[in-house]
């Protein structure tokens, strides 16, 4: 049986936080890119899985059919949310801007669901 791989452990091989190391996974700024790299590479290799709550529990840069494709996300959206189309403008602005700093290609699908 293998052994959980943990933030820790990737910052104890790293020489980095977990700080760093986490933000590095999540894609969030405040390390650069080199140690991104660093710390997706060592994740890869020793098999990192996230564990987050409703997460499929699959391994960091899931694979998939082509891997110079980035990864696609759907956006869908109730059209019977328009009657706060603030709220919903800000969520969607957001989510559209992840996708974008993370180089994921994606699309907004509005249906009427009742």
């Amino acid at each position: 049986m293998s052994r959980k791989v943990s933030i820790q452990t990737l910052a104890d091989q790293l020489g980095l936080s977990k700080y760093a190391v986490s933000r590095a996974l999540s894609g969030k700024t405040g390390v650069s890119e080199a140690t991104r790299a660093r710390v997706l590479e060592l994740a890869r290799a020793l098999g990192y899985r996230q564990s987050t709550p409703g997460a499929t529990n699959s391994p960091v840069a899931a694979n998939h059919a082509d891997p110079s494709e980035p990864p696609f996300a759907l956006i869908c959206m109730n059209q019977l949310n328009r009657g706060e189309p603030h709220y919903w403008q800000r969520v969607l602005s957001g989510m559209i801007s992840a996708c974008n700093e993370r180089g994921w290609h994606h699309a907004i699908v509005s249906l009427l669901w009742g």
